[in-house]
C-alpha cells in the first residue's frame, strides 16, 4: 500500500465515478452540495481524514463524496490518494465514531459562546439549510449573527421549547423591537404575560406543550414551528391578538444574508 498526493481535477473525478466506484453505498446528495459549497467558498480543509483510496484491484475504496463534489463544484483539489488496499479494509472505513458539529468546532478553536443550542438554533436559520451545512460554514454564520442568536437564547429559555422558537426570535432581531422580542420571550418561557396580548404568545405555547408532533424534532416538525412561532412573534410586535394560529405558506423572517 502507498500514496501519493495529487491534484485531483472535475475531469478525473468524473472519469474514477464512472470507471471505480462500483463497491460503495448509495450517494447522498445533500454531504455532496455541503462539500462542495465549502470546496467553492475555500473553506475545504486537506486533512488525513480527507484523502481518497483504492484497493488493489482498481476499485474505489473511500472518496466517492468527495469526488462527487469536485465534480459538483468545478474545483480541482489538492488530496492524498491511497494505492493498493486490500479488501478486508472496508470493516474499518468509516467505521469509527465521529465527532459531532459541536466537538469539531471547539476543536478547532472556536469560541464557547457557540454551543450545541447555538448550533441548533443555527441550522434552521443558516441559507442552504436543505443541505448539511459543514462545521466551518456554521462556525462563519454563527459568528456573523452572534448578537442576534445569543439575544434569542438568552430571552428564549430551553425549557420553553424546541430551537425553532429561538431561531425564530433570532431572526426577527433583526426587524422588529427589541423589547417586545423580550417580552414574546418571557411569556413563551413563564407562561405569564399580561391579557389579552399574551394570548398571542400562550396559543402556541399551549400548542408546543399539547402537540408532540412539534416537539419530535423531525425536519417537517422543525419547519411548521418555525414558521408558527414566526407568525406568533410577528403578531404580538404588532399588538395584534391571536386565539388561533395557523401555518403561514412560507418564513416570515429571514436573516439577512
Amino acid at each position: 500500500m502507498h500514496y501519493e498526493m495529487m491534484t485531483v481535477t472535475p475531469e478525473l473525478a468524473l472519469r474514477w465515478l464512472n470507471e471505480k466506484n462500483n463497491r460503495n453505498r448509495n450517494i447522498s446528495e445533500k454531504k455532496v452540495a455541503a462539500y462542495a459549497d465549502d470546496m467553492v467558498q475555500g473553506r475545504w480543509q486537506a486533512t488525513h481524514q480527507n484523502a481518497m483510496a483504492f484497493y488493489k484491484d482498481g476499485a474505489l475504496a473511500d472518496g466517492q463524496h468527495r469526488l462527487a463534489a469536485i465534480v459538483k463544484s468545478g474545483k480541482p483539489c489538492s488530496m492524498m490518494i491511497w494505492w493498493g488496499l486490500e479488501s478486508a479494509a472496508a470493516y474499518g472505513i468509516d467505521a469509527h465514531r465521529m465527532r459531532n458539529t459541536h466537538d469539531q468546532i471547539q476543536i478547532a478553536g472556536g469560541s464557547s459562546w457557540m454551543t450545541k443550542d447555538i448550533i441548533a438554533c443555527s441550522r434552521l436559520l443558516i441559507p442552504g439549510r436543505q443541505f448539511n451545512s459543514s462545521p466551518q460554514k456554521i462556525a462563519e454564520f454563527c459568528g456573523l449573527h452572534k448578537d442576534a442568536l445569543i439575544f434569542a437564547h438568552d430571552v428564549v429559555s430551553r425549557s420553553a421549547g424546541p430551537s425553532p422558537l429561538r431561531a425564530s426570535v433570532a431572526a426577527a432581531w433583526y426587524f422588529e423591537d427589541k423589547g417586545k422580542l423580550q417580552d414574546w420571550g418571557d411569556i413563551m418561557s413563564t407562561g405569564i404575560g399580561a391579557i389579552p396580548l399574551s394570548r398571542t404568545v400562550l396559543t402556541l405555547r399551549e400548542r408546543v406543550i399539547k402537540d408532540s408532533f412539534l416537539r419530535s424534532g423531525g425536519g417537517k416538525a422543525r419547519e411548521q414551528l418555525t414558521r408558527l412561532a414566526m407568525r406568533s412573534v410577528q403578531a404580538f410586535c404588532a399588538g395584534e391578538v391571536l386565539t388561533k394560529l395557523y401555518e403561514p405558506k412560507e418564513r416570515i423572517y429571514e436573516i439577512p444574508s
